[in-house]
């Protein structure tokens, strides 16, 4: 059923986390800048709340992190019950707190290994009509 029958004090939400997910971006940045080509992409994957899920992205210090911390928000808060208001908050929200800079890239991920198809999910109509809207939402839908 999902349940978490664990505090994870100890393996979640940690800032040594974000740390090591801005030293891979520097990481990754130089290899580039040295090789030339394309600029390598981080993908980082994290249940946890849009505050902290932001910190991905990178700080205040100008640390960079990850272009594209999957944003679980049309997973964890949505559901049958949803309406289309919580679909604007968790839309709205992501596009208005995350990094306005080019290489941030929005994405709304609607499925994944931890979580069942989309449209089992909520059923075909509405399991298609997610799917369609985040085709046309700004960034990059993931759904599986």
């Amino acid at each position: 059923d999902g349940t978490c029958y664990l505090a994870h004090i100890h393996t979640r939400d940690l800032p040594e986390t974000t740390e090591l997910v801005y030293d891979w971006r520097e990481l990754l940045d130089n290899y580039t800048k040295i090789n030339g080509g394309s600029p390598r992409i981080l993908m980082t994957e994290a249940y946890t709340t849009l505050e902290r899920m932001l910190d991905y992205y990178g700080n205040a210090f100008g640390r960079r992190g990850s272009q594209i911390p999957f944003n679980f928000g049309l997973i964890n808060a949505i559901n049958v019950n949803s309406t289309p208001a919580d679909y604007r908050d968790q839309i709205v929200g992501w596009l208005e707190n995350m990094p306005q800079e080019d290489d941030y890239i929005p994405n709304w991920v609607v499925g994944n290994h931890d979580q069942h198809r989309v449209r089992d999910r909520f059923g075909i109509n509405r399991g298609d009509a997610i799917n369609m809207m985040v085709q046309l939402l700004p960034g990059i839908a993931v759904s599986m």
